[in-house]
C-alpha cells in the first residue's frame, strides 16, 4: 500500500492556507514534489519502485491495448465502410433496375394510347368526311333540281308568254347597254 501524504512543512493546515501559492520554487517543482534539477527521486524506496513498475507496466500494457483497439477500429471502419458502399451501390442499381422497368412501361404505355388516339382521330376524321361527302352531294342534287325547276318555268313562261319574255330580255339589255355606256365614259 501507498504512503499516506503528510503535510512536512510543519505548519498546520489553517496556516498553510494563508501562506501565497507560489513562492520561490518554480512550478515544475511544484507539480512533481521534487526540485526541477532532478526529473526522478532516487531509488531509494523499494515499495516506490514496485508500485511505479506496476503502474508503468500497466500503462504500458493499456496504451499496447489502445493501440490494438484502434487498429481493430480502423479495420473495422475500412470494413463497415466498404459493406456500407456495397450496400449503397446495390441499392442504386435496384433503384435504376425500378427506374428502368418504369420507363419501358410508362413507353409501351405511351405507345398504345398514341395508337389508341391516333384510331379515334382516323375514324373521326373518315366520319367527317363522309358527312362532308354527303352534304356536298345534297347540295350538289339541291342545284341541280333548282336548275332543272329554273329550265321548266322559262319553259312556261316561253310558252305562255312569250312577248312578255322578249320585252323583259330587251328591257334588261336596255339596262345592262346603258350601264355599260356610263362605265365606259368614266373610264375613259
Amino acid at each position: 500500500m501507498a504512503d499516506p501524504l503528510r503535510n512536512q512543512s510543519g505548519i498546520p493546515a489553517a496556516r498553510a492556507a494563508s501562506k501565497p501559492i507560489f513562492d520561490d520554487r518554480s512550478v515544475d517543482e511544484l507539480l512533481a514534489g521534487f526540485p526541477a534539477d532532478r526529473s526522478l527521486p532516487e531509488a531509494g524506496n523499494p515499495r516506490l519502485n514496485r508500485a511505479a513498475e506496476s503502474i508503468g507496466g500497466a500503462l504500458g500494457t493499456t496504451v499496447g491495448r489502445v493501440r490494438n483497439g484502434l487498429t481493430l477500429v480502423k479495420g473495422n471502419l475500412v470494413e463497415t465502410s466498404n459493406q456500407i458502399t456495397e450496400q449503397i451501390s446495390d441499392k442504386a442499381s435496384a433503384i435504376k433496375d425500378k427506374v428502368e422497368s418504369q420507363a419501358h412501361d410508362l413507353n409501351i404505355t405511351a405507345r398504345a394510347k398514341a395508337a389508341e388516339f391516333g384510331d379515334v382521330v382516323q375514324g373521326t376524321s373518315e366520319q367527317l368526311a363522309g358527312i362532308a361527302e354527303r352534304q356536298w352531294l345534297e347540295l350538289r342534287q339541291n342545284a341541280r333540281q333548282r336548275l332543272i325547276m329554273a329550265r321548266n318555268r322559262a319553259a312556261v313562261l316561253k310558252q305562255d308568254h312569250p312577248l312578255e319574255l322578249i320585252a323583259a330580255f330587251a328591257g334588261a339589255a336596255f339596262v345592262i347597254g346603258f350601264a355599260f355606256r356610263v362605265w365606259r365614259s368614266d373610264h375613259d
